[in-house]
């Protein structure tokens, strides 16, 4: 998925829902989000001061895994296949 992809999807939603990740189709956990990082970030902050990290031609964005919520709900698959 791409950034702009995922932007699409989210403008759907109410700007003020709070956003959870599902992960384990079959074993579902829930997550909030702690953050966002991308790979050029990453590479920046892993870097010395004095080195010229080049930039990737096409970056990668990290939504972090946040504080658990318990278990998730199997039907949210299904759930988002039905919306396509």
């Amino acid at each position: 998925m791409k950034v702009r992809q995922l932007i699409d999807l989210l403008s759907e939603y109410q700007g003020d829902a709070e956003i959870r990740l599902v992960t384990q189709p079959h074993w579902p956990l829930e997550h909030g989000l702690d953050g966002v990082v991308s790979k050029s970030e990453i590479d920046a902050f892993e870097a010395d001061e004095d080195e010229d990290t080049p930039e990737p031609e096409i970056d990668v964005v990290y939504l972090l895994e946040g504080s658990p919520h318990g278990y998730g709900r199997k039907v949210a698959w299904d759930a988002m296949e039905s919306c396509r």
